[in-house]
């Protein structure tokens, strides 16, 4: 097993080497941009490092100073991130009328327009809108165009949503807008304001600009070129710049909209309604659009702060926007520093902002996060072989803690009856455990797809309990501590549908971590009834669990602060199985914990209030056994003296064959056998060959596969047998499998 589970890593191993060095290929291309972008980088950030360093000693000169370069600075980015879209208009009006010129088809500035919104990323929408007959006098051949008007005017509009690339039919009545009237009448380059906007035909509503470049020949307008920027992306990137505890940038159209601000209670208001004085500073710098540093207090914060005004100019438009930016004064006096830092990271963030818009951000920052993935799997191989390891170790000594203790005592006690039947019930739980545990392990990845398999039964909660506390009493007592039950007090059990096996796996797991991080006190497991759902808990007293390493409970193999795996042992599988089962079993799990105080794990099992009918008992089923003859073919003696036992107070008659030849001469001989029981690893023949030869002459004879290669995918790919039981084997399972052929 453990070897397997090492190939496994192995083989991930070098998928992540291939991944690492097909990434490392895809990266060429894009080392001299990023050269240029931290060369960049270094020397403005170094030029800023002089100013600053120079001007330290006079604190509240250099803050203004500073806080000034960060406004301008921010200013000059949002005109770059602006006047890239002008530039892509200028260049797609440029190519459109060589287009007309050459009396190309239409089709070839549709594929300029769409190319526009592919290339960049930060683009929202591209469009066109002519004149009547201006491109190419051919409007009525294109009248029920999907792509046009009603009239077949060259209008379009192609426009991203959800990656999805999408287009908006005009209608007759956007000829009369602000964004094609207003270039129409003064013939000159627009910056919209900021506005909401619907795309025809499509129920998403966007908050945007437009930067619109009219389209002039021997001074006609024939039609304009616009690109719609989305204002929520340029927002986010103002407001992620933090200046001091309460100082920001926040950017105003020519109308005096807000659009971004620290406040959001701010945003989309006008800030000509809060200055309320037509003859302030600020009233008349924005409207003008020149570029101001004054001190007041502010009417945004109530502070007395550095306000500065700087104009965002658009092409060759006169209504330019403005960046505000407002520092308190006594944050900047007392903090020139920490000033300095995020000048640092503003101009960063900016120079960032100018290369990405070139290289394209998102798909670079994209191969970035899978380059280091692959790196991060390639370093850690080693680390989970060995997690592997110390986890197989930990999860099955639990279970032979039971099966070896109350063995001991079963052997060297003589414990009454009651006890008897007691320690064989916690034996036989605790190897059903084992069992559990050496599976789980095998089929981790099959918790991930959820492709594990319940055997829900009926089960007492009262006993499941009961059992575990057993099982960890002395385990517990050893280490100092007690383990208390707290239930219900009612007359009848708490029964419940579930799977048995799983839910014991996950009072164990829990057990065994209260013992492991608690050095004294007490342990607690108990449980309470809900609407409709039973809420099982185990406290301690132990180590608690920290705020920082509380993420990282679930997470395989992952304990968040290594000092704790290395003095308590363990790679966390425990739980993150524990979390598995409980939502495979249709409930939740959560922990409420203080640092040094203790731990407190709940979870909750779906619970029907509905009573449960029974199935008649299967040993007085198998009583009535009558003249029902079964060959068992194993090579292992004691796996017969086994099944025998199971059948010793029945009527049914067992023969043993002690390999396949064997198994073939008894059903040749014999007519009166009944059902057949056939291993699959034999001596010689195997049981598959032997299988095959007796469905040759015997078809109708019940064969049933009874292996412990069960998990090979071979045996499941075989069809000849009809049933296969799994070794090793619980009774009930063992004995209702046979009744289906009786």
């Amino acid at each position: 097993m453990i070897s397997v589970i090492c190939l496994y890593i192995f083989r991930n191993n070098n998928e992540s080497t291939i991944v690492f060095m097909t990434l490392e290929k895809t990266h060429i291309n894009l080392k001299t941009a990023v050269y240029v972008t931290i060369l960049t980088a270094i020397v403005f950030i170094v030029l800023f490092a002089f100013i600053g360093v120079k001007n330290r000693k006079y604190a509240y000169e250099d803050s203004k100073a500073l806080a000034k370069e960060i406004s301008r600075k921010a200013a000059l980015e949002t005109e770059i991130y602006l006047s890239s879209a002008l530039m892509v208009a200028r260049s797609i009006e440029q190519k459109s009328r060589i287009i007309r010129e050459a009396g190309l088809e239409r089709k070839k500035v549709v594929n300029l327009l769409v190319n526009a919104i592919q290339r960049n990323p930060n683009f929202l929408a591209a469009w066109t809108m002519w004149e009547p007959n201006a491109f190419d006098n051919s409007d009525k051949e294109f009248i029920g165009d999907t792509l046009y008007d009603d009239k077949g005017t060259m209008s379009l509009c192609f426009f991203k949503y959800d990656n999805n690339l999408l287009f908006e039919k005009d209608e007759i009545s956007d000829f009369n807008a602000d964004y094609y009237a207003i270039p129409k009448r003064y013939k000159t380059e627009l910056l919209i304001g900021p506005f909401y906007y619907q795309y025809g035909g499509y129920p998403y509503v966007f908050y945007e600009t437009s930067v619109i470049v009219p389209v002039i020949e021997d001074s006609i307008f024939l039609g304009v070129f616009g690109i719609d920027i989305n204002l929520e992306n340029l927002k986010d990137k103002l407001n992620s710049v933090k200046l001091y505890k309460s100082g920001y940038l926040s950017l105003i159209s020519n109308n005096g909209t807000i659009i971004s601000h620290a406040d959001s209670s701010f945003i989309k208001k006008n800030i000509f309604k809060i200055v309320n004085e037509p003859d302030s500073i600020t009233f008349k710098t924005i409207k003008e659009g020149k570029e101001l540093a004054f001190e007041l207090k502010s009417e945004f914060t109530n502070l007395k702060v550095f306000r500065f005004l700087y104009p965002i100019k658009i092409g060759n438009g006169n209504t330019p926007w403005s960046m505000m930016v407002e520092i308190p004064i006594n944050e900047a006096n007392t903090r020139s520093k920490q000033l300095l830092f995020i000048a640092f990271f503003t101009l960063f963030i900016g120079i960032s902002l100018l290369v990405f818009l070139i290289i394209n951000i998102l798909d670079r920052k994209q191969y970035e996060r899978n380059l280091l993935e692959a790196i991060k799997k390639v370093k850690e191989s080693d680390e989970l072989k060995t997690a592997f390891l110390n986890n197989i170790s930990h999860e099955i000594r639990t279970p032979l803690n039971g099966i070896i203790g109350f063995s001991d005592l079963l052997t060297n006690t003589e414990p009454s009856k009651e006890a008897k039947q007691n320690f064989n019930e916690i034996i036989r739980s605790s190897c059903n455990q084992l069992l559990s545990i050496i599976s789980n392990v095998l089929e981790l990845s099959k918790i991930q797809t959820g492709n594990v398999a319940l055997i829900i039964t009926e089960v007492s909660i009262e006993q499941s309990i009961s059992i575990i506390v057993q099982t960890y009493e002395k385990s517990a007592k050893d280490n100092g501590l007690s383990i208390n039950m707290n239930l219900p007090h009612r007359s009848s059990r708490f029964m419940l549908r579930t799977d048995a096996g799983k839910l014991h796996q996950i009072l164990s797991n829990l057990i065994s971590n209260a013992i492991k991080f608690t050095q004294s006190g007490f342990i607690e497991i108990g449980f309470e009834e809900k609407k409709s759902a039973i809420q099982l808990y185990v406290k301690d007293s132990g180590i608690g669990i920290s705020s920082e390493n509380s993420k990282y409970m679930y997470e395989i193999f992952t304990h968040g602060d290594q000092s704790i795996s290395r003095k308590y042992g363990g790679v966390g599988i425990g739980l993150s199985i524990t979390k598995a089962f409980v939502e495979l079993l249709g409930g939740k799990i959560w922990f409420e914990s203080e640092l040094n105080k203790g731990t407190t794990f709940y979870f909750t099992l779906p619970y029907d209030k509905t009573p449960i009918k029974l199935s008649k008992n299967n040993v007085l089923e198998l009583n009535s056994l009558t003249n029902f003859k079964i060959l068992v073919t194993d090579d292992e003696q004691s796996n017969f003296i086994l099944i025998n036992e199971l059948f010793k107070n029945t009527n049914a008659e067992l023969i043993w064959a002690k390999d396949g030849n064997e198994a073939i001469m008894y059903c040749q001989q014999d007519e009166s056998i009944n059902l057949v029981l056939m291993d699959i690893k034999l001596p010689g023949m195997n049981g598959y060959e032997a299988t095959k030869l007796i469905k040759s002459f015997r078809p109708d004879l019940p064969i049933i596969a009874v292996s412990a290669f069960i998990q090979s995918k071979d045996i499941e790919q075989q069809i000849i047998f009809d049933s296969i039981i799994s070794k090793p084997f619980k009774s009930d399972e063992f004995i209702s499998t046979i009744l289906k052929y009786t």
